[in-house]
């Protein structure tokens, strides 16, 4: 987790209070965050703190339906289903068709494979 590329809106000091107090991110949250980041696209809206953040709140609600709109590499998506119940589903829509297939690979190490449901294309179709 490194605050390097982000744009900067806290002090070092928060920061560097924050990476010490949280949780470690799974390895292949790393790399889908890494491979985010080398995108054309928007900025990643979550990152490590704003995903360990999503995983905690999920985890307090078991909610056994999330839907989720704009997934962008589904780092969110990731995070949020930590906290489903068994047979939990997430389903995710995201307008950007050329961001299909980008997560597949870090979906699949996640082990949530069974639980997210992605759709692209326009949602209102």
């Amino acid at each position: 987790m490194d605050n390097n590329n982000q744009e900067k809106i806290t002090s070092d000091g928060i920061y560097e209070y924050c990476k010490s107090m949280s949780s470690t991110v799974p390895e292949y949250l790393n790399g889908l965050e890494e491979r985010s980041k080398s995108t054309n696209q928007l900025k990643m809206i979550s990152g490590p703190y704003l995903g360990l953040f999503l995983g905690m709140i999920s985890k307090i609600i078991n909610p056994q339906y999330i839907l989720e709109i704009g997934t962008f590499t589904s780092y969110g998506t990731i995070c949020l289903a930590h906290g489903l119940g068994q047979d939990g589903k997430i389903v995710t829509l995201e307008k950007n068709e050329s961001l299909k297939g980008f997560a597949d690979e870090f979906i699949e190490s996640s082990g949530f494979k069974n639980h997210i449901i992605q759709y692209f294309g326009d949602a209102q179709e």
